[in-house]
């Protein structure tokens, strides 16, 4: 996570920030199939020169130790451990954790079936609209908002890793594959589907919309970290999950349906790394 790219020190605190860097991270691991159990931080700190002594130099003093607190509460809690890492000067704050552990049952992108369906949990669009309450947000008002606890802000400043609902899909031998969604549903979807080699159908009409997000918002938005899998049809579970699509034997990728009709992809498919 680098500053000014990943995270903006104007809408995100310390603690949010490390949060969010376990949290990604969890992410990951468990839809994977894995469990955290130790991690390697390297972290890049900006060095501000010192006005008022030549030649000397003073570094930030008040992010840090905040980081560093709430990084140990959120690793402590995760049963995870740090156990090295590196420390260097770099122009804004660069933060990389590489978390690793134990996989008592590996799932990974590419083993989907043709006859799977397509299922997401939780709902999507949260953290695109927290992006724009933020984005329109007076001086005055960012404050308030940032520490209110509307769910679209709180799932783009400090998403969380589903955990729980990994574990169980884990030890479910009728899901196949799962990833989790980072970088929108639109681009995460057309992964899965290339790495199962299957064609794979979203059901527009059946996405999960987050209250006041529209359909685009919740095919593009980002950081959700919420789990799409592909599992035999028609299950139900004991968390919030949804069938959204199928899966078939054509060519490998991504297309969208609405009410049974294909529609066209929207022209931006969401956040792009390389993007300026």
């Amino acid at each position: 996570m680098i500053e000014g790219v990943h995270f903006r020190p104007d809408w995100s605190g310390p603690g949010d920030v490390a949060r969010k860097l376990v949290h990604v991270n969890l992410s990951d691991l468990a839809a994977s199939g894995g469990e955290a159990r130790w991690c390697l931080l390297n972290l890049g700190v900006p060095v501000a020169h010192d006005d008022t002594t030549p030649g000397k130099e003073r570094r930030p003093s008040a992010f840090l130790p905040a980081f560093a607190a709430a990084l140990r509460e959120e690793l402590t809690h995760n049963d995870c451990e740090l156990i090295g890492g590196d420390t260097f000067r770099a122009p804004a704050y660069f933060l990389t954790l590489t978390m690793g552990g134990p996989t008592p049952r590996r799932l990974t992108r590419s083993s989907g079936r043709q006859t799977d369906s397509l299922y997401v949990t939780g709902e999507l669009g949260g953290s695109r609209r927290g992006q724009r309450l933020l984005e329109q947000a007076g001086a005055q008002e960012l404050t308030k908002l940032r520490e209110s606890n509307d769910p679209a802000i709180q799932k783009h400043l400090r998403p969380r890793a589903r955990l729980e609902w990994a574990r169980k899909l884990r030890e479910d031998p009728r899901v196949h594959a799962m990833m989790d969604v980072t970088d929108g549903l639109l681009q995460d979807a057309e992964r899965l589907g290339r790495a199962s080699r299957l064609e794979l159908t979203v059901e527009l009409e059946r996405l999960p919309a987050a209250p006041d997000c529209s359909v685009e918002a919740a095919l593009l938005s980002g950081e959700e970290l919420e789990l799409l899998f592909l599992a035999e049809g028609g299950l139900e579970f004991d968390f919030p999950c949804r069938e959204i699509g199928r899966a078939a034997g054509g060519a490998p990728g991504l297309r969208l349906t609405r009410n049974g009709v294909a529609v066209a992809p929207p022209e931006h498919p969401g956040f792009e790394h390389f993007a300026r």
